[in-house]
């Protein structure tokens, strides 16, 4: 389908009757009158001096909430008619590295130990805790794993207890033999 429209033969730079060939004509562009904007000084003075004080007043108003949030609420968290106590030291119980499997068979030592020792000492449940085993500068040493019982108020009774945890048996393990009482890390 031919069409002879002259507009875009025009646009596309095509001349009519003339044989393509492998040159390309250019088109040229069409010249617009462009309107031009001018811009007085003292306008110019005007806009400017508008942005210095807007980012100025931005700026100061930044600093006045900022020291509002700093000042402001503080005092209304601390309770005046508490004395303020200092953080008591508290004392855990470290067990021994343990496998999490046992030799016996493919049950989960970790869990049965857990259990075991909340079913047998409920006055430790919620201080009895199993973490991994780590060798030095925070590498965990896989499939093993260590009980600990924090909170003890004193060294003394920890030590009582450590006495106590360690004639404790789950399976062919005893967890807390051998172990001694530390300070617990803050």
């Amino acid at each position: 389908m031919s069409r002879s429209n002259p507009d875009l033969f025009e646009f596309f730079g095509k001349g009519r009757g003339r044989p393509a060939s492998s040159a390309r004509a250019v088109s040229t562009p069409v010249r617009h009158e462009v309107a031009t904007v001018t811009v007085s000084r003292r306008l110019m003075v005007l806009l400017g001096a508008g942005a210095v004080l807007l980012s100025s007043l931005a700026f100061l108003g930044g600093l006045a909430i900022g020291r509002g949030k700093r000042l402001g609420d503080g005092a209304g968290l601390v309770r005046p008619d508490k004395p303020v106590e200092p953080v008591r030291d508290t004392w855990i119980l470290r067990g021994q590295p343990l496998p999490k499997v046992s030799m016996a068979g493919s049950d989960n030592l970790e869990h049965r130990s857990l259990a075991a020792f909340r079913e047998r000492y409920p006055s430790l449940a919620p201080f009895i805790f199993s973490t991994p085993v780590e060798e030095g500068r925070g590498r965990v040493v896989s499939g093993h794993f260590r009980l600990i019982v924090r909170g003890f108020d004193t060294e003394a009774s920890a030590l009582q207890w450590a006495k106590v945890l360690s004639r404790e048996r789950v399976a062919e393990y005893a967890p807390f033999r051998d172990c001694r009482p530390e300070k617990a890390p803050r």
